[in-house]
């Protein structure tokens, strides 16, 4: 935002007057002519428990030769951070699978539903993906025993 005009004495011709900033997250220098975020001593997270996505304030610019008044709406948007981890419904997953089982045979299907793990990020930064881990004390057998097929990521709201 440009505003011309002058903001301090002497030969001042325009007031800088910040509105509607409720949580007092924004700081207006009506001598320099800027805005400050503020977060002093707390965080600003667009994930719980703060839920902030946007913040919007208004700058009032009253110009101050003819008193005419201009608002400008200023609206901050907080990205997204991949700052959490996914959360498993269980600690473990077991699957006890029979040696004579034919190979291409599904062993597991508990991540579907409600069953794997969530991820509050949003976007991109909440997709999950799954891997298996053979075990490092038996490299020989565990290595290359499972294949792991993913599901592409699906839009519900997309798909017709």
């Amino acid at each position: 935002m440009q505003i011309n005009g002058r903001a301090e004495d002497p030969g001042r011709t325009i007031s800088l007057t910040l509105l509607d900033n409720y949580a007092h997250w924004v700081i207006l220098d009506p001598l320099r002519q800027r805005l400050f975020l503020n977060s002093t001593g707390r965080v600003l997270d667009r994930d719980p428990p703060s839920y902030i996505s946007t913040i919007v304030v208004k700058v009032q610019c009253t110009n101050e030769l003819v008193g005419t008044v201009i608002l400008h709406e200023v609206r901050i948007v907080i990205r997204d951070k991949n700052d959490n981890t996914p959360r498993f419904q269980q600690p473990r997953y077991y699957v006890a699978v029979n040696e004579l089982t034919p190979a291409g045979t599904i062993i597991f299907t508990g991540f579907g539903e409600d069953n794997g793990a969530t991820d509050i990020d949003d976007g991109p930064n909440g997709q999950i993906e799954y891997g298996i881990q053979y075990n490092p004390n038996d490299p020989v057998r565990g290595c290359n025993a499972f294949l792991l097929q993913t599901v592409t990521y699906l839009s519900y709201r997309t798909m017709e």
